[in-house]
């Protein structure tokens, strides 16, 4: 069964190396294309291993300027559908070293660096308020 999965494993590890990284948890994808390439790895899969993969399906949604599909989805259904084939094969290294782990954490090192500089900011303009303030204050007492 091995030699029969290793190719389909191969296939979609190339097609899990370009996922697209959406901007936005909820961004959405018109490149049908790329479902369609992944719809045909699934039904290899399904063929091959003689088993309901349904559930790696993606849905593509209808509504708006055309069908498209939620990029997430696609991400967590791609690399499920990878990592489930790896349960197939012996020996077979992390597809992806680091990843998605290492992606998360990069994602939420900068979101943490984006709020310190937020939080930074803020601080500088409260500060920059509050001195302006005092000095006017200071300002209208010496004045009277």
């Amino acid at each position: 069964m091995e030699e029969k999965i290793k190719p389909i494993y191969e296939e979609l590890k190339g097609l899990c190396s370009a996922l697209p990284t959406p901007s936005h948890p909820d961004e959405v994808s018109y490149n049908i294309g790329q479902i369609d390439y992944f719809r045909d790895i699934l039904k290899k899969a399904e063929e091959t291993l003689k088993e309901d993969l349904s559930r790696f399906n993606i849905n593509t949604l209808r509504q708006g300027i055309g069908p498209h599909f939620a990029i997430n989805e696609y991400k967590v259904k791609a690399l499920g559908l990878l990592m489930f084939l790896r349960s197939y094969l012996t020996d077979e290294p992390e597809p992806f070293k680091g990843s998605p782990q290492t992606e998360v954490k990069q994602t939420q090192t900068q979101t943490q660096t984006i709020n310190q500089n937020r939080i930074y900011y803020i601080a500088i303009g409260i500060s920059i308020t509050v001195s302006v303030v005092i000095s006017f204050a200071l300002y209208l007492i010496f004045k009277l």
